[in-house]
Parts: C-alpha cells; sequence; structure tokens
C-alpha cells in the first residue's frame, strides 16, 4: 500500500506539470461514493494520522486495513489545500480503498525521480481516465467537472464517473454534517448504515443501544498524548426513523448515574428526559405501536434511566425526581424482602416491570428485586448485584469520585440525552462476551491499555445531535481503597479481626473468632485455611511471634482462662496452653526487651501481673509484688533510649514504673487520676489521660505535667514516640490538627504504622462507617467506608485492613 501511495503521488506531480491551470471550486460531494464507510476531510494528514498512531488507539483495524491508513501518509504534501476529502470504501466488509476527491493541484513539481512511467488513456459513456503505471504500482485518475479524482480500484472510479447511482450527491444528511464540521480542525464522516452492519456482525449478541442512532456523524479530532476528544454532529434524513430522534423535544438533565456506578463496573449507559410524554409518544413512533405510560407510573416521576454494567451482571438503575412520591406510587411495601448494610430490598412483582415503555433503549430484564439509594431505585435479577451496588455506593468507591472520570467530564457537556461511559479495561471484557468468533483475533490487537475511560455523549436538538466523545489515559493520584473480600462465620463475630502475617509468602491473612468460640484464620481472598474451636472468648489482641527464632510465626494470645500459643496450621504449641484455675482479667501483654525474640508472656489475675517465658516457665528475677489493688490495664513495655520501663496502674490511680525485674524504677510524684486510657511514650514522656479529660505528662524523673485539651468529656488517646491522637466525643485531633467529625458513636483512634506510613484510623458505629487519616490529619481518599469496628491494618507490603460488617460477617478493604 506504500508503495501504491508512493506512486500515485507521482502520478499527481506527472498531471500537475500537464494541467496547473487554475480552476473554479467544485462540489467535493458530488462524487462521494455511495458506499464510503468514512470520510477523512484534513489539510494536514500527515500530522493527523501520526497522532492516531502515537495514541496507541489501533495497532489492527477491525474495520480498516492498517495499509490504507499507512500509506495516506504519503499523501500530504498533495493535500494543502481546504479542498479535499478521502473516501474510504470497503471490499468485502474490510476497508481497502479509496477515492481522492480534491479541487487543487501542486505546482512546480520535479518529475526527474519518476521511472518507468507509462500512462493509458480510457474513454467510458463520454468520461476520459487514464491509467498510471509505475514500479509495479497502477493508479486510475480523471479531470472531471474541474474536479481531480484518484483511486486504487479501477471499478471504484467508473462507477462514481459514470452512474449518478453510485453517488452520494443528494443526500441531505450527508450535506447537513458538511454544513458542521469545523473547517479549521480535520474531520471524519461516519456513515452509520455501514457502521450499524460491521457492529452487528462483529457483536451480534450486544444489547446496547448504539445501533441505528444516525444516518451520518461528523467528528473533530483533538489529539495529545493523554487523552483523544472528539465534538461534531449527527444528522438523520428527514424520512428515515433513526433512535436518536426519540429524544426530540425531550429535553435533558444532568447525566448521575456515576453517582451509584460502582468503581469495579465495566461502566454504564443512561438516557435522561425532561418531558416523560414527549419520549413516550417519540417511542411509541419508532416501535410503531400504541403503549402508553399509565398516569399515575412510576417513570412519571424520573428524570434518567440506565444499565450499570456491575463485575458479574447488568443492573438497571431509575432517578426519580421525589424518592417519596415514588415509592408510594409504586406501592412499595411496608416489609422488605431483606436488608443488607441498612438498605432495605424489595421484591419487584411481575406487575411492576416497565421495561416495555423504554424499549429499545432498554432491552428487557428478567428483574426481581429493587433497592432505593437517595434519588435512585437501582432493580436487579439478583440480591447479589444489588449488594455490591449497596457496598461501593456506601463506601464511596463509585465513577463519580474517580479522578479519570471527573478528567473526562472535561470534553463533555454536564446534561445529555444519551450517555455511553466505559471503563476500558473491564468493557473489553464485555464486548468480547458479545464478540464473533470471526473478531476475535483482530479485537485481542486492540490498542486501548493505555486508556482508562472511554465516554460519549449524544444531545438532540432540532433535526441533529451535538457529539462529544474522549479516550482518557488519566488515573487517580490518591491512594484507592477497595472491598476485596466478605467473608460469613457460622455465628456472631466476637470482638475485633486481626490481620496476621503468613510467614511461607509475606501475604497478609485474617484471624478471627466467633461467640461460638471458634478461632478462624481466612486468607484476604476469602478462602477459609483452618478452624480451631477454643474453650472461651479472647481477651484482647492476638499477637504474633517468632516462637522459635527461625522466621515462623505463631499466633499468641489469652483467653478468660489460659495463656494459647498456635501455629499456622492451627496446632497448639508445646507447652502451651497453660491452663489457669482463676481469671485472667486483663489482655495478655508481651515484651520483647532487645527484639531478640526472647518474649516474656504477661498474665494479668486481679492484684498479680505473672510472667512467663517462651517454655511456659514463670521467669525467676521479675520480683514484682502484687499490687494492693486490682491492675486496671495490661502492664506495658516501654524503652527509653537504651532503659527498660514496664507499666503497671492500679484502679485507684497509683502507677508503677518498673525495671526488668519488677523494681520501682521512678517513683510517680504526686497523685493520678487515672482513666481507662492505656499509657504511651510520647516524645520521651510517659502519657495518659486522667479522669478529667487531662493530657498527664510524667518525665523520666516521675514530675507529672498536665495539659489541659480543648474537650475533656470522654476522652480516648493513641499515641507513639512522633504522634499524639486524641478523641473526645466528635472531636478528633491529630497531631495538633483538629477535626470536627458529624455526631456518632466513635471507637478509640488507633494508630497504624505500615511501609513507612502512619495511619489514624475511627470507626462511627453508630453510622457504620470507618474513616482512615494520614498522620497530618487529611482523611484518606474514598474515605470513609462501611464497616460496624474498629479495624486492623495488614503490616506487609500489601497494604490493607479487616473490619467487622454485619454481625456475622467480616471485610477486607485493599489499598
Amino acid at each position: 500500500m506504500k508503495k501504491l501511495v508512493a506512486a500515485f503521488i507521482a502520478v499527481v506531480c506527472l498531471i500537475s506539470c500537464q494541467n496547473n491551470s487554475s480552476s473554479k471550486e467544485a462540489d467535493l460531494l458530488y462524487f462521494i461514493p455511495k458506499k464510503s464507510a468514512y470520510i477523512i476531510k484534513t489539510t494536514q494528514a500527515t500530522d493527523f494520522y501520526s497522532a492516531i498512531d502515537s495514541s496507541q488507539l489501533l495497532n489492527k483495524d477491525i474495520l480498516i486495513e492498517s495499509g490504507l491508513k499507512n500509506g495516506i501518509n504519503f499523501l500530504q504534501p498533495y493535500l494543502q489545500s481546504a479542498n479535499n476529502l478521502i473516501c474510504l470504501v470497503p471490499d468485502k466488509n474490510r476497508i481497502k480503498n479509496y477515492l481522492l476527491i480534491t479541487t487543487k493541484l501542486p505546482d512546480n513539481i520535479d518529475l526527474d525521480s519518476i521511472q518507468n512511467k507509462s500512462v493509458e488513456t480510457f474513454k467510458l459513456k463520454g468520461t476520459t481516465y487514464k491509467k498510471y503505471s509505475f514500479n509495479k504500482t497502477t493508479v486510475f485518475t480523471s479531470f472531471h467537472k474541474n474536479t481531480f479524482l484518484v483511486s486504487n480500484s479501477k471499478s471504484l472510479l467508473e462507477s462514481v464517473l459514470t452512474n449518478a447511482e453510485e453517488r452520494l450527491k443528494e443526500n441531505p444528511a450527508l450535506r447537513m454534517a458538511f454544513k458542521g464540521a469545523d473547517k479549521k480542525k480535520s474531520s471524519i464522516f461516519i456513515n452509520h448504515n455501514y457502521l450499524d452492519t460491521q457492529l452487528d456482525k462483529i457483536f451480534p449478541n450486544l444489547q446496547i443501544p448504539i445501533f441505528h442512532l444516525a444516518d451520518w456523524s461528523v467528528l473533530d479530532l483533538d489529539i495529545n498524548n493523554k487523552k483523544i476528544a472528539v465534538n461534531g454532529i449527527t444528522t438523520s434524513n428527514f424520512n428515515k426513523d433513526k433512535l436518536l430522534k426519540v429524544f426530540q423535544n425531550v429535553g435533558v438533565y444532568k447525566n448521575d448515574l456515576a453517582k451509584v456506578t460502582p468503581t469495579s463496573s465495566a461502566g454504564f449507559y443512561s438516557f435522561t428526559y425532561a418531558k416523560i410524554d414527549n419520549l413516550e409518544k417519540n417511542l411509541a413512533n419508532y416501535r410503531n405501536d400504541s403503549l402508553q405510560i399509565p398516569p399515575d407510573h412510576i417513570l412519571r416521576y424520573s428524570k434518567e434511566a440506565g444499565i450499570i454494567y456491575s463485575e458479574k451482571s447488568k443492573v438497571l438503575a431509575l432517578q426519580t425526581t421525589d424518592p417519596t412520591l415514588a415509592a408510594d406510587v409504586f406501592e412499595t411495601p411496608t416489609i422488605p424482602e431483606s436488608e443488607f448494610r441498612g438498605e432495605k430490598i424489595y421484591n419487584l412483582l411481575p406487575t411492576q416491570n416497565f421495561l416495555k415503555y423504554l424499549n429499545p433503549l432498554v432491552e428487557e430484564m428478567d428483574l426481581k428485586f429493587y433497592v432505593f439509594i437517595e434519588s435512585f431505585m437501582v432493580f436487579s435479577e439478583d440480591k447479589e448485584a444489588l449488594q455490591d451496588i449497596i457496598s461501593n455506593f456506601q463506601n464511596g468507591s463509585t465513577l463519580e469520585n474517580q479522578e479519570f472520570y471527573q478528567s473526562s467530564l472535561e470534553n463533555l457537556t454536564e446534561a445529555s440525552s444519551l450517555m455511553f461511559v466505559t471503563k476500558i479495561s473491564q468493557f473489553k471484557t464485555v464486548l468480547k462476551q458479545n464478540l464473533s468468533e470471526d473478531n476475535i483475533e483482530d479485537f485481542n490487537n486492540l490498542k486501548l491499555d493505555d486508556f482508562s475511560i472511554a465516554a460519549l455523549q449524544f444531545v438532540q436538538n432540532e433535526g441533529f445531535a451535538h457529539v462529544h466523545g474522549v479516550l482518557d489515559k488519566s488515573e487517580n493520584s490518591n491512594e484507592k481503597i477497595q472491598e476485596t473480600t466478605s467473608i460469613k462465620l457460622e455465628a456472631p463475630v466476637s470482638g475485633p479481626a486481626y490481620v496476621v502475617q503468613n510467614h511461607e509468602n509475606n501475604q497478609p491473612e485474617i484471624a478471627v473468632q466467633d461467640e461460638k468460640n471458634q478461632l478462624y484464620l481466612f486468607s484476604t481472598q476469602g478462602k477459609l485455611l483452618w478452624k480451631k474451636q477454643l474453650s472461651s472468648q479472647i481477651t484482647g489482641k492476638i499477637h504474633q511471634v517468632d516462637l522459635f527464632k527461625n522466621g515462623n510465626l505463631q499466633l499468641a494470645f489469652s483467653t478468660q482462662s489460659s495463656l494459647e500459643i498456635i501455629d499456622r496450621n492451627g496446632n497448639t504449641v508445646k507447652p502451651f496452653p497453660i491452663e489457669f484455675k482463676d481469671a485472667i482479667t486483663q489482655p495478655l501483654a508481651i515484651m520483647d526487651y532487645d527484639n531478640n525474640r526472647n518474649y516474656r508472656f504477661v498474665i494479668t489475675q486481679g492484684k498479680n501481673a505473672l510472667m512467663y517465658d517462651k517454655a511456659g516457665k514463670l521467669v525467676k528475677g521479675f520480683d514484682f509484688k502484687k499490687t494492693e489493688n486490682e491492675i486496671s490495664n495490661p502492664p506495658k513495655h516501654i524503652r527509653v533510649k537504651n532503659k527498660d520501663y514496664i507499666l503497671v496502674p492500679e484502679v485507684n490511680g497509683k502507677l508503677h514504673i518498673l525495671s526488668r525485674q519488677g523494681k520501682e524504677r521512678i517513683t510517680v510524684k504526686g497523685k493520678i487520676e487515672l482513666s481507662e486510657n492505656a499509657w504511651y511514650l510520647y516524645k520521651d514522656d510517659f502519657i495518659s489521660i486522667s479522669s478529667t479529660g487531662e493530657l498527664l505528662h510524667i518525665d523520666q524523673q516521675g514530675k507529672i505535667t498536665r495539659e489541659t485539651i480543648a474537650y475533656p468529656l470522654n476522652v480516648k488517646l493513641d499515641a507513639d514516640k512522633n504522634n499524639l491522637v486524641w478523641m473526645s466525643e466528635n472531636f478528633l485531633n491529630i497531631n495538633g490538627v483538629e477535626i470536627t467529625m458529624d455526631f456518632g458513636l466513635y471507637t478509640s483512634p488507633k494508630l497504624h504504622v505500615v511501609n513507612g506510613k502512619t495511619y489514624i484510623a475511627v470507626t462511627d458505629t453508630q453510622a457504620q462507617r470507618v474513616y482512615v487519616f494520614n498522620n497530618k490529619g487529611k482523611l484518606l481518599s474514598n474515605f470513609p467506608v462501611y464497616g460496624t469496628s474498629e479495624i486492623d491494618m495488614s503490616e506487609s507490603k500489601n497494604e490493607g485492613f479487616a473490619v467487622k460488617a454485619e454481625d456475622d460477617s467480616i471485610l477486607y478493604y485493599r489499598f
């Protein structure tokens, strides 16, 4: 093809030297072949095709021979006039032929480089055309009506010269499209009749209202290294029924379906209508039937409808003008079929199905369930699809909240008649499921992976529709959060779920206990690895230790009556468990003074703190006598520089600061009114909260300093050497940054250090919302998400966290 077009250039040079007289501008549309699939109008062919190539949009074309596209690059020196067209014409379902139509030829071209030229002249029905052959290449040319024509196909040139039926000169829709083209930009004219035929062959099972939209479209392209934007119009002949005409005089609203479309979905399409009566009439005319929407029907209380392509199925969404009225009109029952995360899911009665009124904009679906989400009603064939919509909406994991979607909107209008939005990677899977076998190889060669999203919209006007579209490479720059796993237990969850590390593959796993005292270990994909029956409830945190200093990790924890150590396969590690006759009153404390895995396990029983080694023996040399009053928190090891301290608080406010041997190392000077908060190290001070809401500092000489905080009621504290976080009611303070939260019931704030980054997590158990901030007080992107308990974060490179969901289930989120 490159040789063919290069030869054509030589022919142009030759002819231009034979006839360099100027001619009157002719009507370019006169010779457009009737079967033209696409028409290119550009004065900068090289730049135009280079931009397409650099975008990596197509590697091998389904509809156009790639060689033809490459060959046309050689035409650039001879297409400097605005008065030229390149018509691309199919041959056996592939576009192999072209016809160049131009009114101006270049002057003063040197022909010395052209070798072995031969020229033949032919006459056909009073018309003359020539055949130029050289370098094993043949092209056909003709001057007619002040227009110069060139084609690689003899039959194509002959047909447009001699047969008026093979030309499109009297096509009103095409002429309207030409009038709407931007004369300063490269434009592509698309023949929808041809496009519909090809799409139907390629995707025979595709049920999307993108067929029979119009007769012609003209698109002006704006291509750069980040996106491809198109703008233009679609036109239709007046005597033809095209789908976009159903939006004539209907009006538009803002397309809002992205608000309930999960980020994980393949995309959606939606259509809006300000005048449902006109849409009803237009659809009936298009279908050629007399269907009428009943007077008090749900559709009369709606303004947008569409299909969301979720991961496993598709759902229908309807945006109402008034959700309360819509629920009344739809006769929503008082008692739902089920509930999921506080949202009521209802059965859809067969008599409530309304899809026939929206056909062909929406195909028939076997809808069985629906749910109200703010102003939307969402319908599906199964409850799982609705649960997915609910989960993602509550977590803020919807397209509307994604940067790449917001970037695509910059090239679109806010409101449109019909809008298509696809996430490229996922939607290729949807298309492939509807692909004919003959086109699988070509489809696999589509180079779309560099693009994150595609959007196309139509805004119907009087007699035509505006078109806007974009292929965008933008991605989210912020940290992403996605609910990846939902796990259901055999009984209600008891206590938090803990994220532990699998030492064999360094992947996170989830340990959790239910109310029947069963301990489970799951992968973060939801696979049950094992479960183990315990005698009682776990008290406090599940720790991990390397008891044998070989890199193999075990789970360590206390129950109400035992100290347990279990290996990663669920087997008890000997000599554990250690059983106790008296109740264990505080969670297990583990101390590793020198980070050398010589662990000390501290069990609290009332006034006694008992320290055991890895052999299950009481540690000799720890001589702490029992306290006068009950111990109020687990003993805690804190290291300051090269000194070790063990803090043991009593319920009466007395604080013991001990050495490794259990001797008083610091005598606290003064009386302390302790709260339930633990003690922490912060900037070389021991800190906690008093019962009156003051921040207590104790230095290494035992001096107490009291700091008043702004909101002293029910203060909850967490800290490390560099970070100080406290919360009082709905006021959260992160390193001095004050954050006013919504009113609710909050868990204690918790610091999590993962991969060198510090996160602060808190859960509103009343609103069932999990918030995660960085240590500068900034809420992470896409938070809050759904959850009903405090969270536990993975400390592996695969960042994520586990949280309780419903009574008997837990979730895992991944960053």
